[in-house]
């Protein structure tokens, strides 16, 4: 059963978006949407299953690239339903309770990987998994 399930998960990398190649804008397509910090929890979840350091450090990136874009005087606000590109302001206000679950369940996750065997020796991330 757990070959299967690490299976799935590794399959799973390949429907995720590649990554983007402007560091001005490194989310991996044109706009944020709907539930973003899934994408950045995913990554992180194949990496771990692969024991893949390099992959798990972009995903934590990524995902600390995220805690800032949906933050706002230290706070989140999350992108609204119309979805938010390069440039475009943030939003003064917080939107759905999805976004807080998928940004609260990413952020556990990197905080559990930075524990991990693998965390501790890739030291991967940013602020948002070092508790600043």
């Amino acid at each position: 059963m757990t070959l299967v399930l690490s299976r799935g998960r590794t399959d799973a990398a390949d429907l995720l978006p590649d990554a983007a190649l402007d560091p001005a804008w490194p989310w991996p397509e044109p706009r944020l949407s709907y539930a973003n910090a899934l994408i950045p929890e995913a990554r992180l979840a194949v990496a771990v299953a692969r024991c893949d350091r390099e992959g798990a450090t972009n995903a934590v990136s990524l995902l600390d690239w995220l805690v800032r874009a949906e933050s706002r005087e230290r706070r989140f606000s999350f992108t609204p339903v119309a979805g938010r590109g390069p440039g475009e302001p943030k939003p003064a206000f917080d939107q759905q309770p999805i976004e807080a679950w998928a940004m609260a369940d990413a952020c556990a996750r990197a905080y559990t990987y930075r524990r991990s065997p693998l965390g501790r020796r890739g030291r991967a991330g940013g602020r948002l998994v070092r508790g600043r």
